[in-house]
């Protein structure tokens, strides 16, 4: 490998929201922080790049909604040592079948979450510029992450507190030494040393991780719409839970309503 290899205390491979987000709870624990981003800085390669995500805290699994609850303190966290405005409240909504949104509102209720079940005619009342099928379950929580902002606050951070962050770094390699691992960056020309590596290469993962580590993969890539909105209105971020697959979407700025299938393939 080129050179001596430089010290960390933790190497990330991946520069994505995973990464990103590992990397700023590691700098802000006072680790000596390496990230190390294949890419440029906020490429469209990954799967959290553009302008917004949704933030939820409607799952049929209560595990997942008291995660979702944790996830909003840090949030709030991130925005604190940020100065940035990183996630928008703007409620959330699920409808159609009835047999999920009974699920979503009884884990929401076992996890304490505020939220209120509505008809469809209620619920077309309340947002005018949308239509609805079933149940309605909307928790007000809800909004959307403004993905690259975030994505470009947690990095900053990360340098700021003395860490590394380092684009085009090439197809890095890695091995095992010592109990460590050594982390070769060829589109840099160098190598790091670090007792622990963390892996948030998202699809390019199955060719990272240790062979056998993990089962085997399907990536696929997810198409996105966006139309521009024929009324001036609210716009909660939603889910209309339909066969074959739910539809999702959100006001995202600048880009209209992004309106996509859920894992659509």
């Amino acid at each position: 490998m080129p050179g001596m290899a430089q010290e960390a205390d933790v190497v990330v491979l991946g520069a994505g929201a995973m990464g990103a987000a590992a990397a700023w709870w590691l700098s802000r624990a006072g680790r000596r922080t390496v990230v190390l981003e294949r890419f440029g800085p906020l490429h469209a390669r990954g799967s959290s790049h553009g302008a917004t995500r949704l933030f939820r805290l409607g799952y049929d699994d209560v595990r997942l909604v008291r995660l979702g609850v944790e996830a909003l303190e840090l949030w709030r966290l991130v925005e604190a040592e940020t100065g940035a405005e990183l996630l928008q409240i703007t409620g959330a909504v699920d409808h159609g079948d009835p047999a999920v949104t009974a699920a979503l509102a009884e884990t929401m209720g076992a996890a304490g979450v505020a939220h209120e079940v509505l008809s469809a005619g209620e619920a077309t009342e309340r947002w005018a510029a949308m239509r609805f099928e079933g149940p309605v379950v909307f928790h007000p929580d809800g909004g959307r992450c403004l993905a690259d902002p975030t994505r470009r606050a947690l990095l900053d951070f990360v340098t700021a507190n003395g860490g590394e962050v380092h684009h085009l770094a090439g197809d890095v390699r890695w091995r095992p030494a010592g109990e460590g691992v050594e982390v070769e960056a060829p589109g840099l020309g160098e190598t790091w040393r670090a007792p622990v590596m963390v892996l948030a290469t998202g699809a390019w993962i199955g060719a990272m991780a240790p062979p056998g580590s993990l089962p085997e993969l399907l990536v696929t890539q997810e198409q996105i719409r966006h139309f521009a909105p024929r009324m001036d209105a609210t716009w909660p971020s939603f889910i209309h839970y339909r066969r074959p697959r739910p539809i999702y979407g959100l006001l995202s700025a600048s880009e209209g309503v992004k309106v996509a299938e859920h894992h659509g393939g």
